[in-house]
């Protein structure tokens, strides 16, 4: 009893630590705490490879115990595009996205400040600023073009601008297309400003459109190319612009999707599914449907129009063995290559699918 009352007595040490507990529970922040952790970032000069933007992420940290809620992000100019969280919990950072845009009227060096509101009393506003400058000269947008998929023998087109700076135009000013056509490939197909050989950049708008095509023609899989422009002027000399260029070619006869896996099945199973057999070119009419594993077959054949057919599926099981298993189709056609397609499932034992192997 003694030992009780003894330990329950306050010394001169626990008092002294129960102020300073006090005191730090009084002077921590009871509410969000902002602080902007970079004031400003300078991109310098851009690259004079046709790039007009620069982005950046600056970081808030909330050093409070409340959460920082971020109701509205300005900046100064339009040309910069804001992107950030609404809040930020306690003891936790965010993120702004700055992204700083040129134009043909605005080229050399650009300050944006930015203005971040927040629920903090202290620091209502938080401000940074993004800056950067563009060299003189001109700029393709887009940078690069992805075409995706291309049927064989179809075409594909795209526009590109090529925007020059006021300073950088003279009366001589004009474009090339290095070269004109790609009879495989990538070629310019029509240009919005009379292009025969070159094209003339107008002084008012400081710009020009172009278009570039696809042809479907050549190897088919994944290709790429390269685009080169060269501006000319008698002020500035000549500056090259290279466009990349990807695209894939898909042959005249295929299917979508290119492969069919029927998943990871338990043994005995019976799973239905389908395909699209699809010619690019002309008309088509399978002939004949052969797959050397017998757990996948075709049940149905369905005209869907000239071009298009759909191919009903079934996989059973059947006497497999457990595992994977992987076959091809080959649809035969009287008028058009063979096409193929890869087939797979993978079956397990009933007690491994029990187990969860």
């Amino acid at each position: 009893m003694f030992h009780f009352m003894k330990s329950r007595i306050l010394t001169p040490s626990k008092i002294t630590i129960g102020v300073l507990l006090i005191l730090i529970l009084i002077l921590l922040p009871h509410g969000p705490q902002a602080e902007m952790l970079e004031p400003s970032f300078d991109a310098g000069m851009l690259p004079s490879n046709g790039s007009l933007s620069v982005t950046h992420e600056f970081p808030i940290r909330n050093r409070g115990f409340g959460i920082l809620r971020i109701p509205a992000m300005e900046a100064t100019c339009g040309c910069t595009h804001l992107s950030g969280p609404k809040s930020i919990w306690p003891m936790c950072r965010g993120t702004v996205v700055a992204t700083l845009t040129f134009d043909a009227r605005a080229w050399g060096h650009k300050d944006t400040l930015i203005y971040v509101k927040t629920n903090d009393p202290n620091h209502p506003i938080l401000k940074t600023q993004i800056s950067a400058t563009a060299p003189l000269g001109v700029a393709m947008v887009p940078a690069s073009v992805d075409f995706s998929e291309v049927d064989a023998g179809h075409s594909k087109e795209f526009a590109i601008t090529v925007l020059a700076a006021k300073e950088y135009v003279g009366n001589d000013f004009h474009i090339e297309c290095l070269p004109p056509s790609a009879p495989d490939g990538v070629g310019v197909v029509s240009n919005h400003v009379a292009y025969s050989e070159s094209a003339v950049l107008s002084t008012p708008c400081h710009k020009a459109t172009f278009k570039i095509a696809i042809n479907g023609k050549g190897p088919v899989g994944a290709r790429s190319e390269s685009l080169k422009l060269v501006t000319k002027s008698s002020l500035h000399g000549g500056t090259e612009l290279v466009l990349p260029v990807k695209w894939k070619l898909l042959s005249g006869v295929h299917f979508r999707p290119e492969s069919l896996f029927f998943g990871m099945r338990s043994m005995p199973c019976t799973v239905t599914n389908s395909v699209e057999l699809i010619s690019s070119t002309r008309p088509i009419t399978p002939m004949d449907v052969s797959i050397p594993s017998p757990i996948f077959r075709v049940v149905e054949k369905t005209r869907m129009d000239e071009h298009r057919w759909k191919l009903s599926m079934v996989m059973s099981s059947g006497d497999a063995k457990p595992g994977r298993v992987e076959s091809e189709m080959i649809v035969k056609f009287k008028n058009a290559p063979d096409a193929r397609l890869k087939l797979g499932v993978l079956l397990l034992a009933p007690s491994d699918a029990s187990s969860g192997k």
